[in-house]
């Protein structure tokens, strides 16, 4: 995954950007670390690298899931429920 947004570490250096931008959320975008909550929701290979002055790009690899192989239940247990 990628994502392009403002630079987190030079907003907080320029507070001034943050009130001049109606985003609803820019001070706790700010305040937070883009890494770490990529990180928090299961991306592997989290990095972050900025693009010129005010802009980063943060990268992540979700790894892949196993999947869940399916229990074949019993037509005695599945089709008690419900009566039929």
């Amino acid at each position: 995954m990628l994502v392009g947004d403002g630079n987190q570490k030079n907003l907080r250096e320029a507070e001034w950007i943050t009130e001049i931008f109606e985003e609803p959320y820019i001070k706790a975008y700010v305040a937070g670390n883009l890494d770490a909550w990529m990180g928090a929701a299961g991306f592997d290979a989290v990095e972050t690298r900025e693009v010129w002055w005010l802009h980063q790009v943060t990268s992540g690899v979700k790894p892949k899931v196993a999947s869940v192989r399916a229990e074949r239940v019993p037509c005695s247990v599945a089709c008690s429920h419900g009566g039929h």
